[in-house]
């Protein structure tokens, strides 16, 4: 669809880092218990104060959150916060600190 190759690529996942749009789409396998096949959405920014900003944002609209920090995720060590949006979709926006290989 955008005529790119995934940077990421394992059985189980797939990322795609798009420059035009800027896009980051992750596609991975998982089992659903409601709902259709949509895990969540992200946003990446470059920096963990870009992440704090954000949260800092959504507190201040009185939205609930999860952080996380320093978490494995997506093969990668990450900061980021979450909330979910009225329909009930969750919402990460995140940085990318490191990549972290397959165990094996």
């Amino acid at each position: 669809m955008f005529d790119v190759k995934p940077v990421k690529h394992f059985k189980d996942y797939a990322k795609f880092d798009v420059a035009n749009p800027s896009l980051n789409l992750v596609l991975n396998q998982a089992d659903f218990i409601r709902g259709g096949s949509l895990s969540h959405l992200g946003v990446q920014v470059f920096s963990t104060d870009e992440v704090l900003a954000t949260r800092d944002k959504w507190i201040k609209s009185g939205l609930l959150l999860l952080d996380e920090m320093q978490v494995d995720c997506c093969y990668a060590k990450q900061d980021k916060t979450w909330v979910k949006d009225p329909d009930g979709n969750d919402w990460e926006v995140f940085v990318v600190l490191d990549d972290v290989p397959k165990k094996k």
